[in-house]
């Protein structure tokens, strides 16, 4: 058997008897990982604001769409290998992508990131009322 591209994957399922959950490993390809990554991971950025704020906010911040999904998993408190492996490309973009939006919107870090992005929403709250 072939064990290049393979990697282990170990999932967990909830007990419903209210004892613990069980977990089970799994061998399974890079490819079939990601599916199963992508069907099962929620982000809850979504649940921050609505997919009509985000838009909102995008455009009131000059964001491209890309910049708006890294911004995103900001919110979703990603790691940069978790945001490469959910848009498919590689950790150093991830980390280009990070650098050119802290200095785009005048931060130094994530938080910075949250706090502009935070008191934009605010003063697009302002303005509608």
């Amino acid at each position: 058997m072939n064990w290049t591209g393979m990697e282990l994957a170990v999932t967990k399922a909830p007990d419903t008897s209210g004892g613990r959950s069980s977990a089970s490993v799994e061998l399974m390809s890079m490819p079939r990982m990601r599916r199963v990554v992508r069907r099962t991971h929620r982000p809850c950025d979504r649940r921050f604001f609505s997919r009509p704020e985000w838009s909102r906010l995008a455009r009131r911040m000059a964001l491209s769409r890309r910049e708006i999904q890294i911004v995103q998993f900001i919110f979703d408190d990603r790691k940069e290998s978790s945001i490469a492996g959910e848009l498919e490309i590689s950790c150093h973009t991830v980390h280009t992508h990070l650098e050119r939006l802290y200095r785009k919107l005048d931060v130094r870090s994530r938080a910075g990131v949250v706090i502009r992005v935070l008191s934009e929403f605010l003063a697009l709250r302002l303005q509608s009322v």
